[in-house]
Formats: structure tokens, sequence, C-alpha cells
């Protein structure tokens, strides 16, 4: 854990091996120095009551943001969570469908009808 007493630029960390806690007036100010990451953003843990999170939820969201969950959860998403803000396996997945005129069709050149 790393604790500092004024704003500085967000830095890529150990993944979820550091953790910078870094004192701000408001959690709003947060959200200008998360949105220059935007790039690198998945996920918020946050902790603030729920007028403030709605508001920063809006803000960070817009500023790419796709994910916001309670303080200590952000190895535990829930079930059907969207990764990056989009479906899990549908954008990794092709499908290819055999229609039924198809199968009925290849009935007629089955080795088994002779």
């Amino acid at each position: 854990m790393v604790y500092v007493d004024k704003p500085e630029p967000l830095q890529p960390g150990a993944l979820g091996r550091t953790l910078k806690v870094i004192a701000v007036d408001t959690l709003e100010e947060t959200v200008s120095w998360v949105a220059a990451q935007r790039a690198y953003l998945q996920g918020v843990g946050l902790a603030a009551a729920p007028q403030t999170l709605f508001r920063l939820a809006a803000q960070l969201g817009a500023a790419g943001v796709t994910r916001i969950t309670a303080l200590g959860n952000m190895t535990s998403p829930e079930a059907g969570w969207h990764h990056d803000g989009r479906f899990s396996l549908l954008d990794l997945v092709t499908l290819c469908e055999i229609e039924q005129a198809a199968e009925t069709a290849a009935e007629h050149y089955a080795p088994y009808l002779d």
C-alpha cells in the first residue's frame, strides 16, 4: 500500500498487488484523473453514500469506467458481468448454424441409404 497526501497522475501498478491511496477533498476530483486513463480503465472500487454513488457513476461512466463495485469486490464480479462493458464471451465466439434444409438434403447423400 502506498499513501500520498496530494494528487498525482495515475500510473500503472503491479496489478492486484499494489494499492495507492490518494487523499482528496471530494470524490468528484478523481473523475478527471480517471478520464485521463480511459484507454486502460475497467473498474472502480468505490465507497460512498447512495446519492454520491449514483452521481459519481454517471461521471465515471462518461469517463470510461465500465464497472463500479464496492471496495474489496474487484476480484469478484457478479455473474453475467459485462467485461469491459461488453458481453464476456460473445465477442470471442463465431457461430455456424446448420439449417434444417441442409440436414434434410444431406439425407439424400447418406451412405446408409444404399
